[in-house]
């Protein structure tokens, strides 16, 4: 199981990238930075903000929705059209071009090394441009580095350089999964791309490999190609912390913690002491 990063994380930061781009219209704006930090607040933090007795569920329930697939994606973003790119496009679309255009392990990488690029530039990077006179640009609307999302940018990107290879290539082939049942709405706006196109490796090496293609395929991706070899939803140990501190929160309200099961009570303990250790971003 992964520490922190899941395919679901993965899609909420090519929203982000789509956001820092320009890419959402102004009526879209705040709905789509709704959508995003109610993903990636502390569960603590959210569910004080809760109006409602039901929003606790309705929060659970979202998670575990965005966990499954990309369904609430497409709801948030198909109504929305796009304020860059063709005229007529939905965000919803252009969010599709960004989850396929991560089509190789290699590419993932370098999705990674751009998430620092869509945060503001501290003062020091912004100094030594001005000594150099070497200016980079950046995204049109860059992230704070200290608000919630710059927080999560930068998180994600640091945990993702601590993976080791074999956890990055299970996050890589879990994105795979997790993408695949937008494929026939990729493809209808994009009949070029084939059967292998959810890994450019394949299918730029389909000529050299010939039918043999789809055994290496087969062995890769069996869980993609083969229906009967789903394996499990993929979920990090921070959601699955997230959904047991929901657990503890309802019990809390409905039973005395002196009624709980030992091991219960010294879940909840370990629970709450670890979110009071702040963890520290320096990037």
């Amino acid at each position: 199981m992964a520490r922190y990063l899941t395919a679901a994380k993965i899609a909420l930061l090519s929203l982000i990238e789509l956001y820092a781009e320009g890419a959402v219209p102004s009526e879209g704006i705040i709905p789509v930075l709704s959508f995003v930090t109610s993903h990636i607040l502390d569960g603590e933090v959210a569910y004080a903000s809760s109006k409602s007795a039901d929003d606790p569920w309705h929060k659970l329930n979202n998670t575990v929705n965005l966990m499954i697939d990309a369904k609430d994606f497409e709801n948030l973003l198909m109504p929305l059209t796009s304020a860059t790119g063709l005229p007529g496009r939905r965000v919803w679309d252009q969010f599709l071009t960004k989850l396929w255009a991560i089509d190789s392990l290699h590419a993932l990488h370098e999705f990674f090394d751009r998430r620092m690029w869509l945060l503001a530039k501290t003062k020091e990077q912004l100094r030594q441009e001005e000594v150099t006179g070497k200016f980079t640009d950046g995204p049109l609307l860059p992230i704070s580095r200290g608000s919630p999302v710059g927080t999560f940018l930068r998180h994600s990107y640091m945990e993702f350089a601590r993976l080791p290879f074999h956890h990055v290539s299970e996050l890589w082939k879990s994105f795979v999964r997790y993408r695949e049942p937008t494929a026939k709405q990729w493809k209808r706006r994009h009949p070029q791309h084939g059967r292998l196109s959810f890994d450019s490796v394949l299918q730029d090496g389909e000529f050299e490999w010939g039918e043999n293609v789809d055994d290496i395929a087969a062995v890769s991706y069996a869980e993609v190609i083969l229906p009967e070899r789903q394996g499990p939803i993929p979920v990090s140990t921070d959601e699955v912390e997230s959904l047991l501190e929901f657990q503890i929160r309802q019990m809390q309200r409905k039973h005395p913690t002196h009624r709980w099961p030992l091991r219960v009570r010294a879940l909840a303990r370990l629970l709450t002491a670890e979110k009071n250790m702040a963890p520290v971003c320096r990037r």
